[in-house]
């Protein structure tokens, strides 16, 4: 996983962080790199270095959804698999659709029956499910249109169905937070939830 903190040293600086996965599912911090900012020159130097740096070439990079860092990564590693972390794409649902129901109850079943989209494994499933879901939240207040809009065409980046041709251990995408390694509450949470 490579992703950049958002200026929280005193520098305020980017802190861009890869983190690693070992044999026995665990994270460990790869590599921290300072960058004067978030644009693709500069995760392109981070990146570049970071292969000069280990002599490696990563099969499968996670990251959240920052162009920038992902057009970096394929093209210095351009046989590499870049896929999304799913505690990003929970994260800006929870952002953009709480707001759009009454109750929290409402909000839980919505996210259970996201949930259950995101995770099936073949692309029939998920297309028959989809018109299941939009048919069952059409009347959400948008929440329907903003998982149509914004998380739908991102599919084969997260979704099992694209993702399971691709070697990679999924379950630890949940984990892996926003600049560090360390699992919190929320994550191990909705990875019990999730799938």
């Amino acid at each position: 996983m490579v992703d950049a903190t958002n200026k929280t040293n005193r520098f305020k600086l980017p802190l861009v962080h890869f983190v690693g996965v070992n044999c026995f599912r665990k994270s460990f911090s790869a590599c921290f790199m300072f960058i004067s900012k978030e644009n693709y020159l500069q995760y392109h130097c981070a990146m570049q270095s970071f292969k000069d740096c280990f002599s490696i070439n990563p099969k499968v990079f996670l990251t959240d959804k920052e162009d920038a860092l992902r057009n970096a990564i394929s093209v210095v590693f351009p046989g590499a698999t870049n896929l999304l972390c799913i505690w990003y794409i929970y994260k800006n649902i929870l952002k953009n659709c709480l707001n759009k129901f009454d109750k929290h109850e409402q909000f839980d079943y919505f996210m259970k029956k996201v949930s259950q989209l995101l995770c099936i494994s073949k692309e029939t499933s998920f297309n028959d499910s989809l018109v299941e879901f939009r048919n069952k939240f059409s009347k959400s207040g948008g929440a329907d249109e903003y998982i149509i809009n914004n998380v739908v065409p991102l599919k084969k980046f997260f979704i099992p169905a694209w993702t399971n041709s691709v070697r990679h251990l999924v379950t630890l995408a949940h984990l892996v937070q926003k600049g560090s390694t360390e699992l919190s509450r929320n994550t191990s949470t909705l990875q019990q939830e999730i799938c």
